[in-house]
């Protein structure tokens, strides 16, 4: 496997004590929280029940972030701020590096910097080849020796003001192996992924590749169990947990803003103990893969503090 560690600058049992190191991009003006745009309504209607519902959270667990020991973050100097992001990945030798030379940059505010990614009026999926490529992605291992079993993913996410989400589209996770994604098949041995999207009016939702996915595609978990506000920054927390191999025992856990919102077990992430997870896949675009799911408008998101935590000593 590519060694992408450089990206990650290491701590607690790495290198120096615990406490988790921020992503050198921080955040960009924090404006108000804003309603969104084109008669998108500010309350989400329609998704399922969520007491109804296997991903509910039945005892509240405490954030990844506060029961793990040490972080790993990602090393963007904030003195490239105004830079083209691509510089930064170059230098680090990042790997299925795309979209980020035209549509990502180091973006100032008065209390830091955030990486800044566009979508182009009319993007969706990078693979189309009839649309422009809007949005932007990369994988970033975090120097894990082995990979681990279980790992927390923390980082902030803030949609422009008038941001409109038409159907949905992908954010960052971790994965393990050979990150499968857009259809990939999911073999047990290859790898997975486990990324965040945003559908209609903001609904937020996990979105794994995992070997007991339904169909051909990932497997959408706890579809409007939050709800994604334009115009104010949003914390997340990603927790995933390995399962054993023969068995279906892996968990997918998210938090945000505090708030612990899925909680999904029963999952099958791997079937060769070799699949470990190996850090950070970086993607943000507008889709699924066919024009209905199309930026309407050129409109941009920001992201900033990417940590990965692996657990305490002697916990996997």
């Amino acid at each position: 496997m590519t060694d992408h560690s450089r990206f990650f600058h290491k701590a607690g049992c790495f290198a120096v004590p615990a406490a988790a190191l921020a992503f050198a991009i921080a955040a960009v003006v924090g404006a108000p929280q804003g309603q969104a745009a084109d008669g998108q309504q500010d309350r989400i209607k329609g998704f399922p029940n969520a007491a109804n519902s296997d991903y509910v959270p039945r005892k509240r667990v405490a954030g990844c972030a506060q029961r793990y020991g040490d972080a790993a973050r990602l090393g963007i100097d904030p003195g490239d701020t105004g830079q083209p992001l691509d510089k930064a990945i170059e230098q680090a030798k990042l790997g299925r590096v795309w979209g980020v030379e035209k549509n990502a940059s180091i973006t100032s505010s008065p209390d830091g910097a955030a990486m800044e990614v566009v979508y182009p009026k009319g993007s969706y999926s990078p693979g189309a080849d009839d649309a422009p490529r809007g949005g932007a992605g990369f994988v970033a291992e975090f120097g894990a020796g082995d990979g681990l079993e279980r790992a927390c993913l923390t980082y902030n996410v803030r949609f422009q003001d008038d941001f409109y989400f038409k159907k949905g589209g992908k954010l960052p996770g971790l994965y393990g192996g050979n990150a499968p994604t857009g259809g990939d098949e999911v073999t047990g041995t290859n790898g997975f992924s486990a990324r965040l999207m945003w559908r209609s009016l903001g609904a937020g939702e996990a979105y794994a590749y995992v070997v007991n996915k339904p169909d051909d595609y990932g497997l959408s978990i706890g579809r409007g169990a939050w709800q994604f506000q334009p115009g104010a920054w949003q914390a997340i927390q990603m927790e995933v947990v390995l399962n054993d191999p023969g068995r279906a025992n892996g968990r997918l856990r998210v938090w945000v803003d505090g708030r612990q919102v899925i909680d999904k077990g029963q999952l099958v992430y791997r079937t060769d103990r070799g699949v470990k997870i190996d850090g950070l896949i970086f993607q943000t675009f507008f889709g699924g893969g066919d024009k209905s799911w199309a930026s309407p408008k050129d409109q941009s998101a920001a992201f900033s503090d990417f940590k990965i935590y692996q657990p305490q000593r002697g916990e996997g």
